[in-house]
């Protein structure tokens, strides 16, 4: 291309059309040169701009670039553009979008083409908005493209699909949004699609082992097998969503969930649990946070369940070694055993006390005085321990780091 040409057209578009219009550019040596730079922009704004240029040839050079916005755009905005050959071309590119609204925009395009084409493209959300939108589109098709790939990401469109296109195969995209075990658009179609089946979508939604889902479904389904929703809330050991489940689904079994909850081994949940369920059963839940050995909720417990075992209690809290929450037990929980309870803070206090510097320095000398230097001798590292400086320790500890990290 002249340099000069080149020059005017990166500066000023449409000077460069002035010129040409004006015969000062010559017409047909420019879109010998405009067809050769392979620009799909330049070609569709030189056609578009420019009266009485050789149409054939730069429908010719736009499709040869295979740039699917431009051959949208020629097909739309230039007059005598040759549309079969263009839906052929934007058919080769492969792109969703772009056949989408070529589709849609261009009158006289090849709707049986183009199916194939959106189809060809792999682009699940053109798939859909192409059946939603497209009147006489092969729905019966588009379907089976749409479920080919039935991952979780795709579950909205399937969902979404089976919603807003008439003409849908409802069986087959319930199938394929079982296959993508999302949960949530499980739930959804279920809830919102007509001729959903309930029992095959329970299936589907246990199959997830999604916890928040399968209990969000158990409230919304009319007919919803709730037994099998019970023992795939339990499955999921989400201590959170049982104690929800047993709250809001009366039918369900309390017994299993009790015993879930327990295994679970969630001190707060459990005392929820206790406290909220009118037939949870209180003797295992008493025994399931004793074994949590979590002292605010054994306290909890005790202080907020009727029926709970309080001598139990009292031991669990007791096996938790927390002084607090131990004479917390003792002021506050009626029928407790106190004197046990202060018991169990002194033992407590001493145990730390034989943990500390001071209590171990305070073995050592008992050790010398009776001359067992045997057993001193047996926890060498342990009392050696009480006579090192622990910032000069640390500061060379420091030094080491440095060094290494040089």
């Amino acid at each position: 291309m002249n340099k000069n040409i080149k020059k005017i057209i990166g500066e000023d578009f449409n000077k460069f059309l002035k010129l040409v219009e004006l015969g000062i550019i010559d017409k047909e040596t420019v879109t010998k040169a405009i067809i050769n730079s392979n620009s799909a922009n330049l070609i569709y704004e030189f056609a578009k701009g420019v009266k009485g240029v050789d149409i054939e040839k730069l429908q010719d050079a736009i499709i040869k670039t295979q740039d699917a916005y431009s051959i949208y755009g020629f097909a739309k905005d230039i007059e005598g553009a040759n549309i079969e050959k263009l839906t052929d071309a934007i058919t080769k590119t492969q792109n969703g979008l772009w056949i989408y609204y070529f589709t849609r925009g261009i009158k006289g395009a090849n709707i049986d083409k183009l199916t194939y084409a959106i189809i060809a493209s792999q682009s699940v959300q053109y798939i859909y908005e192409f059946a939603r939108d497209v009147k006489g589109a092969n729905i019966e098709r588009l379907t089976d493209a749409i479920i080919k790939n039935p991952v979780k990401e795709n579950a909205s469109l399937i969902y979404e699909f089976a919603m807003y296109v008439k003409g849908a195969d409802i069986e087959k995209l319930q199938n394929a949004i079982i296959a993508t075990q999302n949960a949530e658009y499980i739930y959804e179609f279920a809830r919102d699609v007509k001729g959903a089946n309930i029992d095959k979508l329970t299936d589907g939604i246990v199959a997830t082992k999604d916890a928040r889902w399968i209990y969000e479904f158990a409230i919304c389904m009319k007919g919803a097998n709730i037994a099998k929703l019970t023992d795939a809330i339990v499955t999921t050991k989400n201590a959170q969503y049982i104690y929800y489940f047993a709250s809001m689904i009366k039918s369900a079994d309390a017994d299993k969930l009790t015993d879930a909850i327990a295994a679970t081994r969630n001190a707060e949940y459990i005392y929820y649990f206790a406290k909220n369920i009118d037939s949870a059963n209180i003797d295992k839940l008493t025994d399931a946070i004793t074994k949590t050995q979590d002292a605010k909720y054994i306290y909890e417990f005790a202080k907020g369940v009727k029926g709970a075992n309080i001598e139990k209690l009292a031991d669990g809290i007791m096996a938790t070694q927390n002084e607090e929450l131990i004479l917390l037990f003792t002021e506050c929980i009626k029928g407790t055993n106190t004197e046990k309870l202060k018991n169990a803070i002194v033992e407590t206090k001493d145990e730390n006390y034989a943990n500390s510097e001071d209590g171990t320095l305070s073995v050592l000398m008992e050790l010398l005085k009776e001359k067992k230097f045997e057993d001193i001798l047996d926890n060498k590292e342990k009392f050696s321990n009480l006579f090192v400086d622990k910032e000069q320790v640390a500061s060379k500890e420091q030094q080491k780091m440095l060094i290494k990290s040089k």
